[in-house]
């Protein structure tokens, strides 16, 4: 089976291989913390799979964008922390406040079913 020549194994299919054996892999000996570090220097990634983290849904869908005196959004968001709320909330009952006591009847019922079927809170 070697070839004397240059002294590297022949092989031939009418080779006897049944004395042929394998050595059996060994993990024992591999330090899984050298290999991630070395990954780790290399710039590879962990293919591991992460939770995704999901996003909270809010109702607040409708884009608004306007324009304000200067200082007026401070003072605004300043009050929305003072009574604990996100500025979509704070604006919206800020909203529905003065509509309840500024506009026509007919604009204060609508108001209060749209406070009433959305659950918002207007102590004063």
């Amino acid at each position: 089976m070697t070839n004397k020549k240059n002294n590297r194994a022949s092989f031939s299919l009418d080779d006897d291989l049944s004395s042929f054996t394998t050595k059996p892999i060994s993990n024992n000996n591999v330090d899984q913390k050298a290999i991630e570090q070395a990954a780790k220097d290399q710039g590879f990634i962990s293919r591991t799979v992460v939770a995704k983290k999901t996003k909270r849904r809010t109702p607040y869908t409708e884009q608004n964008n306007f324009k304000s005196r200067e200082g007026m959004k401070d003072l605004f968001l300043e009050f929305c922390e003072e009574e604990g709320v996100f500025w979509q909330e704070g604006l919206e009952q800020a909203m529905c406040m003065l509509i309840q006591k500024k506009a026509s009847k007919e604009l204060v019922k609508r108001v209060n079913e749209y406070v009433q079927e959305n659950g918002i809170s207007l102590e004063e």
